[in-house]
């Protein structure tokens, strides 16, 4: 839960500041996912994605959104 705290925070930093509209269409997807599933495991969130991906890719995509928002 912590974790998806953190998450959502930066996704939330990223869309305030404009910068999530740039992003490429995955990461928007993933970051849309996570914000509309706040408590969903990472194999949760994979399962929901179209098509669906692997809890790994899920992952990377996580720590893009949260590399990004820790530059602005």
């Amino acid at each position: 839960v912590e974790a998806a705290g953190r998450q959502i925070t930066a996704i939330e930093m990223l869309r305030d500041f404009g910068n999530l509209a740039t992003l490429s269409q995955e990461l928007r997807q993933t970051a849309h996912l996570r914000l509309s599933y706040p408590f969903a495991s990472l194999a949760d969130l994979a399962a929901l994605h179209e098509p669906p991906l692997s809890k790994s890719a899920v992952n990377h995509r996580i720590r893009t959104l949260l590399r990004l928002a820790s530059q602005l």
